[in-house]
């Protein structure tokens, strides 16, 4: 697209957008792309009962009746309520085209609708983010300041650049929301200050806090490995299923040159539900496990190995392979 330092086309042609499909000359290539909501049966993880049903789903589905065009004069769904938000808070001074009515508002938007109303804060709120800086007056503006109320205040401090109190209001934060604050606390060390120790050592705490969350470990493994701490991750990530979670006991694994162990956990079968197109990581482990075991197996010194020769003897499964084409 103009001004974009690429252009995509967001289909399922390839496994990933930044694949690239060779064609010949003046070849076109045309579809249609149809969406449907699907309900499964399968209750666990198993990623292939899962595809499975999708499959069979999609067997199933009469695809030509997604082309009927139907109209509809009613609204038949509402957004999330940020644009109500925002409404308010400007007062509805701000012209728009767009029209926001407490329609729209959920429960998730409580806490923002009770700090511009100056109203009582939601006994329970659901944990929902705004990051514009003017909550923050309004936060300060509070002769009772909650928990709560320094959470969201650090989050929308640190999304707007101001870390000392971020920090701040992070450091007051006890009780229910501790774990959260806490994991904030070890981000800001380790993007920002570079302290990896320091980071280590705030999300230690909050996974005390707040055992098997699946978010909250995958932040401890990528904290533990900027700080070295593999054998701690090992530990507390064990017989976690988790696909993301797995690739990171891998690392630690080779780093620990535990490398059997290793090449069991990267197989082809490895699934990892979140990882990013163009994602580096999972190959990049790949070429360090095999560099340690070539040196290994042959003997050598391992600063003599290079990618290329890994990749010729040990390539990159397919469904591991996640770097841009």
């Amino acid at each position: 697209t103009d001004g974009e330092e690429y252009a995509e086309i967001q289909a399922g042609l390839a496994k990933t957008q930044f694949e690239h499909l060779p064609m010949e000359p003046k070849q076109i290539v045309s579809w249609n792309e149809c969406y449907r909501a699907v309900t499964l049966e399968n209750k666990d993880d198993d990623f292939d009962k899962v595809c499975g049903e999708i499959e069979k789903s999609v067997d199933e589905c009469d695809f030509g009746s997604f082309f009927d065009i139907k109209f509809c004069s009613e609204p038949v769904i509402y957004g999330s309520g940020r644009g109500a938000l925002a409404s308010m808070l400007d007062k509805n001074e701000v012209p728009t085209i767009c029209t926001f009515t407490e329609t729209d508002l959920t429960e998730a938007n409580e806490y923002f609708v009770s700090l511009i109303n100056k109203a009582a804060m939601p006994k329970n709120p659901v944990v929902s983010y705004a990051i514009d800086s003017r909550y923050l007056q309004l936060i300060d503006e509070k002769t009772d300041k909650t928990d709560y109320d320094y959470y969201m205040s650090g989050v929308i401090s640190y999304a707007n650049g101001m870390l000392d109190r971020a920090k701040s209001d992070f450091l007051n934060v006890k009780g229910e929301y501790e774990w959260l604050a806490l994991s904030c606390l070890a981000q800001l060390e380790t993007n920002f200050n570079g302290d990896f120790q320091k980071g280590y050592e705030f999300i230690k705490r909050a996974i005390k806090l707040k055992k098997n969350d699946i978010s909250l470990l995958i932040l401890f493994g990528e904290i533990s490995i900027k700080a070295g701490r593999y054998t701690e991750f090992l530990t507390e990530s064990e017989n976690i299923a988790n696909g993301r979670i797995q690739m990171y006991r891998a690392k630690c694994l080779v780093e620990a040159d535990r490398l059997d162990e290793a090449k069991a956990l990267l197989s082809p079968r490895l699934v990892i539900p979140d990882i990013r197109e163009g994602e580096y990581s999972i190959s990049a482990i790949w070429c360090e496990l095999y560099k340690r075991i070539i040196a290994r197996d042959e003997e050598r010194l391992i600063d003599t190995i290079t990618d290329n020769e890994i990749l010729q003897k040990h390539p990159i499964p397919y469904s591991l392979d996640y770097r841009m084409h």
